[in-house]
């Protein structure tokens, strides 16, 4: 039995039926997005001036979990390892406590340093940490256990500052005369940076991530001059220079920037880091071609963002692993979260707030390697914790 056809007539009027639903749908979908994007410019307008939202577009936000109360003094470095197990501190009460995050338990507190530890890192491998204290000495110690492995041989009577390369085989110790390398297989000395500056206090030291530069921070005790360094490891050349007012400084786990804290007021700057095209043109250069390239950029070097919003000094920074995210404590009790993608504050943590004390700047900060916890640790000894949880 055949079908009987549709008719001109009403053929029309179901295809001006079916154009007219979808001519619907598309207006529709126009309109949603007009009002989804009026909102988003909404947001901005009020972030840029301040308001508080009743709605953040970010879908994760950091919510305070627990307070470690081992130290009876600041707390100047803190680490964790790679596999995100244990949480290392190193404290002005010469001590260092080892904390196991995932049963929220304090292991041991050791006890063999003799003035204030200064730095805590940990090898890739996990297999090890090193402390460096303002009483000269380096110690490695192997975490299982917490056995103490060695002691390294330095020339210096402070540490400040130490970093292991990203192959675990170099040891960049930062003092108050000099940069010294160590291999950290045998402890031998391999080499020694300084600059033309024979009084000159290095604080910071840091690899970049494929361990052919090193980047450091330091002042010139007697002019109270500050200066941010990139030394090109193959030839122990200093490459990059930049002379500011800035303490501390981090590098990007890409290599793509590093941040850098002032000393005389309350933001964070980010720069690019300098590109291997230009280190390696820089390293081609003469003395006085690499001096004439920095008289040239002393005045253009742009940040790419200039974090303010803390009330005083800022003490301490961290890139967040995952390169979103910024954090940095200060003087004013705060803990703030920055967008690496706007510049914008997303979120400050007030838990490290006493109105009882006078000072409890928050000196050391750190983002677990899987960006799902955030540490820092005040001038008062207390260490606090915040997980990454969804709103």
């Amino acid at each position: 039995m055949k079908t009987k056809p549709e008719s001109k007539q009403t053929s029309k009027l179901s295809s001006k039926k079916g154009l007219g639903q979808y001519s619907s749908q598309l207006i529709s979908r126009g309109l949603n997005l007009a009002n989804q994007l009026e909102e988003e410019k909404i947001q901005l307008q009020q972030n840029s001036v301040g308001f508080k939202l009743p709605y953040q577009p970010t879908q994760f936000s950091w919510k305070y979990f627990d307070t470690i109360d081992i130290h009876s003094d600041s707390v100047n470095s803190l680490a964790i390892t790679p596999d995100n197990k244990f949480l290392i501190s190193g404290s002005s009460d010469n001590t260092i406590g080892i904390w196991n995050l995932q049963t929220n338990e304090l292991l041991t507190i050791l006890t063999e340093h003799i003035e204030p530890v200064n730095s805590i890192v940990i090898t890739p491998d996990c297999k090890y940490f090193i402390s460096g204290s303002r009483d000269g000495t380096i110690k490695i110690w192997e975490i299982e256990g917490v056995k103490f492995i060695r002691k390294l041989s330095t020339n210096s009577d402070k540490i400040y500052s130490l970093d292991i390369s990203p192959n675990g085989k170099i040891l960049a110790c930062a003092s108050n005369n000099n940069i010294e390398l160590f291999n950290l297989e045998n402890g031998k000395k391999i080499k020694q940076l300084s600059n033309e500056h024979l009084n000159e206090s290095f604080y910071v030291v840091k690899f970049s991530p494929d361990g052919k530069t090193l980047a450091s921070s330091s002042i010139i005790n007697a002019e109270n001059l500050s200066q941010i360094q990139i030394w090109h490891l193959e030839t122990n050349r200093m490459l990059y220079k930049n002379w500011s007012q800035y303490g501390s400084l981090e590098i990007s786990s890409d290599g793509q920037f590093f941040a850098v804290e002032s000393w005389n007021n309350s933001i964070v700057e980010v720069y690019k880091y300098p590109d291997v095209k230009l280190l390696n043109y820089l390293n081609s250069c003469s003395e006085e071609e690499l001096f004439e390239y920095w008289i040239e950029r002393i005045d253009d070097d742009p940040p790419v963002f200039t974090l303010s919003g803390h009330e005083e000094k800022v003490l301490s920074i961290a890139f967040s692993p995952d390169i979103k995210t910024l954090v940095s404590g200060s003087y004013d009790q705060t803990v703030k979260v920055w967008s690496l993608k706007t510049g914008r504050n997303l979120d400050t943590l007030y838990e490290h707030f006493d109105i009882s004390l006078d000072s409890n700047g928050v000196k050391s900060i750190i983002v677990s390697p899987d960006a799902c916890i955030l540490v820092s640790g005040d001038e008062n000894g207390k260490i606090k914790i915040w997980k990454l949880s969804a709103e």
